[in-house]
């Protein structure tokens, strides 16, 4: 929640100029409906009965902190999150109002939208069990648990582990991913490390 505050903090700041319009010189603060909102819903979390030279985290938290509900199966919530999900609603409103003169940018998102959200919205099925023993059968089991286990060579095993990961969009008995090589940074490396539990 903390990381959260600062970012909230720094936005009340912007709120509190973007609250009224005001001409700065040549620079005009934006006053369109999108920015009064913004303004609006920042404000809203403003404690004005605490002094923010004596308390200034009390005076920037302490409303919404009061009225904000962490939703079922969450374990946080902040303006942030609750500005994704408008956005996340006003994409999926603007998605659904597409038409055949759409652009193709906008095809390929609607597509891709779509499929998420059949996949999202589709009875999860367990394939646990399925990946786990395809897994052992393909890299011959675990060393020090499998007798007679052999050593695959490393190329057979990350196209293992690659698999998994591209066709069932899940980690293997590894994590890995591939970046910047920080000792060598014209290059990218392969990185491995545990899978997260």
């Amino acid at each position: 929640m903390m990381a959260g505050s600062g970012i909230f903090l720094l936005a009340i700041f912007v709120a509190i100029a973007s609250a009224t319009p005001r001409n700065w010189g040549s620079y005009a603060v934006n006053n369109s409906q999108g920015y009064q909102d913004a303004a609006k819903l920042l404000l809203s979390g403003l404690d004005f009965t605490v002094d923010p030279c004596v308390d200034f985290y009390q005076f920037s938290c302490n409303t919404f902190l009061k009225n904000a509900t962490i939703p079922p199966g969450a374990t946080r919530i902040g303006t942030y999150d609750q500005s994704q999900q408008l956005v996340n609603s006003q994409i999926a409103t603007a998605i659904g109002k597409l038409d055949s003169s759409a652009s193709i940018t906008e095809k390929i998102t609607a597509r891709g939208f779509n499929s998420c959200m059949q996949a999202f919205n589709a009875p999860p099925s367990d394939l646990s069990s399925k990946i786990n023993t395809l897994l052992l059968s393909q890299i011959g089991g675990l060393p020090m648990i499998t007798v007679g286990w052999k050593e695959m060579d490393w190329g057979s095993f990350w196209q293992t582990v690659g698999k998994y990961e591209s066709q069932y969009g899940v980690g293997s008995i590894f994590s890995s991913y591939v970046s910047v090589d920080y000792g060598h940074t014209n290059q990218h490396a392969l990185y491995i490390n545990q899978v997260c539990l």
